[in-house]
């Protein structure tokens, strides 16, 4: 018989650009903590020039941050078909 345990959910309280937001998941404080570091990382790039305002900003940090994970699957993408011409 299989089992399943149902992971507790976690509600977290995050403050990104002045504003608070209610993130809820399995995710650990520090899992969440980690990524809401590297968007702020993100954006504190993205805000250098100070004519944008937050919704410029947030926009041109998610489309470096969805660059970067479409770089990163096409080249697992690349190394998983090496991978099964290998075999």
């Amino acid at each position: 018989m299989i089992e399943r345990k149902e992971a507790e959910e976690n509600r977290i309280i995050v403050k990104i650009m002045g504003d608070e937001y209610v993130i809820r998941g399995t995710d650990t404080t520090e899992y969440v903590d980690r990524i809401v570091s590297y968007v702020e990382g993100v954006i504190d790039q993205m805000s250098g020039n100070q004519k944008l305002n937050k919704c410029q900003v947030a926009v041109l940090a998610a489309l470096k941050i969805a660059d970067e994970l479409y770089k990163l699957r096409q080249e697992y993408q690349y190394l998983d078909d090496l991978l099964k011409e290998s075999k």
